[in-house]
């Protein structure tokens, strides 16, 4: 079993020795510290020589957000301007990706060598699952080393808040790849003007979630709904999965344990764990029961229209989406947020009351990588030094409030109610499957959702779609193990 746990809580207050500074000050610091050049941030290789070498920056740094839509936004342009107020010989430009095929259109820029110097996937597998390509920077050296903007930091890594999130950026090869200082997950919304309506409250367990939604279906309403079209359903499987198979690899339900992807691999390999065992069969069979309160048209939404409206209970969708879906709502109704309920045994005999909810923090946030091409331009120093700008708290705090993600590092204080709660209750307790899902081949995410539809739908039997998943399983394994020498 790995030793890769999450056990770390969120502090507000920053390590003894290391404080961090308002955006006044970091501006000043930053001015200040031009003339004396970027520290060296490792002795060897290329890149690292080519980033102690840098006296002062200047340049075109280009950065690809994911579609550009989450950065239309005024607190975009306000990180542009601080970043190049620092840098006046900076320049930086965005670089916007379609969104008709991301995986077509970054082979099409790493091949032709014209990627941006950084790159926001719209999902963590699609940097990950190209690592045996070498097209993108192994960041781990850089991580290791201070970050210039924050007075007494010692390495760059520690900044994020808990340690293990930074795991999620990580491949089979022990190297990290993907870094984000801004954090979403999944969790449940939910109409709290119907629930006081109806005279219920938030669920406690899995029963009572059921207990809930029987009530909601006397009282004439929807009880649950998420958008099927848009891949909901496998972070929603994927949660339940995790807390009946929490009992096979878990020590207790407070144990934070979660599989990396070699983990996962070994697993599959090894028969310890399988789609077709009964934890999986008895998780996907929940799901079914609970799918009879589930709004109609579910298993097709593309929005959350149906909970807007007033009409249905409870959402299940990214944090992320916050502050967008409040103002939707507007004053028509409260919104409040909370996880998936554990299980017990009660529900299944299989459960050990596992609470840990998160599905891939970094993924659901804003995951960044820097191509290799970077490297070969010249400009590494340059992406790397607005990163480190961009981990700063009172950088990142209001780009990451604005969209409802967490801005995960230390100094981070007086977050909306939403997103802190987010963070308390989801972020800082990831399952024990889920963030593998967003590490490992887009081939295994899509499998389960896919299977689970189908199950869902009625079009496929439980031996089928979990037989055929099973299947995905194993080859996304074999493959993911070949890549880095390994069977």
């Amino acid at each position: 079993m790995s030793n890769r746990r999450g056990s770390n809580r969120w502090g507000v207050r920053a390590p003894r020795g290391q404080r961090t500074y308002t955006r006044a000050q970091v501006l000043k610091i930053g001015a200040a510290a031009l003339g004396s050049g970027l520290v060296a941030l490792n002795r060897g290789g290329d890149a690292s020589r080519a980033i102690a070498a840098a006296p002062e920056l200047s340049g075109t740094l280009s950065i690809t957000w994911y579609h550009s839509l989450a950065y239309k936004q005024p607190e975009t342009k306000r990180l542009y301007d601080q970043y190049m107020a620092l840098n006046p010989k900076v320049k930086i430009v965005d670089d916007v990706e379609p969104t008709n095929d991301a995986p077509a259109w970054l082979q099409t820029r790493m091949m032709g060598g014209s990627m941006s110097d950084l790159y926001e996937a719209d999902s963590v597998n699609l940097v990950l699952g190209v690592v045996p390509k070498k097209w993108f920077v192994a960041l781990d050296p850089y991580l290791e080393q201070p970050n210039r903007y924050v007075s007494g930091n010692r390495r760059w890594r520690d900044l994020i808040q808990p340690p293990h999130l930074l795991d999620q950026g990580m491949y089979l090869d022990n190297k990290t790849y993907v870094f984000a200082t801004e954090y979403a997950d999944w969790a449940i919304f939910y109409n709290k003007d119907l629930f006081k309506k109806v005279g219920v409250t938030p669920p406690a367990t899995w029963a009572d979630l059921m207990a809930v939604s029987r009530k909601m279906a006397d009282a004439g309403h929807p009880a649950f709904g998420l958008a099927g079209l848009r891949r909901a359903i496998q972070p929603f499987g994927t949660v339940v999965e995790s807390m009946l198979w929490a009992g096979a690899f878990k020590h207790g339900p407070d144990d934070p344990y979660v599989m990396s992807p070699l983990d996962f691999c070994r697993a599959v390999k090894a028969g310890r764990y399988s789609k077709t065992a009964e934890r999986t069969r008895q998780a996907w069979q929940l799901i079914k029961d609970f799918s009879q309160f589930w709004a109609r048209g579910t298993l097709t939404a593309t929005e959350f229209r149906a909970f807007t409206s007033g009409n249905t209970a409870m959402w299940y969708d990214n944090t992320g989406y916050a502050i967008s879906m409040q103002k939707t709502v507007g004053k028509d109704f409260e919104v409040g947020i909370f996880p998936i309920p554990p299980i017990t045994k009660p529900s299944s005999p299989l459960a050990i009351g596992d609470s840990h909810t998160g599905i891939g923090a970094m993924a659901g946030g804003h995951p960044i990588a820097i191509p290799t091409t970077t490297v070969s331009r010249g400009t590494l120093p340059l992406a790397l030094d607005f990163l480190q700008f961009y981990t700063v708290a009172d950088v990142v705090y209001p780009l990451a409030v604005a969209y409802g993600a967490v801005p995960a590092v230390v100094g981070a204080r007086n977050l909306p109610p939403l997103v802190k709660q987010s963070y308390d209750e989801i972020i800082a307790r990831q399952s024990l499957l889920g963030p593998v899902h967003f590490d490992l081949s887009p081939r295994l995410s899509r499998g389960e959702h896919d299977f689970l539809q189908g199950y869902l739908a009625g079009s496929l039997s439980l031996e089928a779609a979990t037989a055929q998943l099973n299947q995905v399983c194993h080859e996304v394994a074999d493959a993911a193990l070949a890549s880095v020498g390994l069977s």
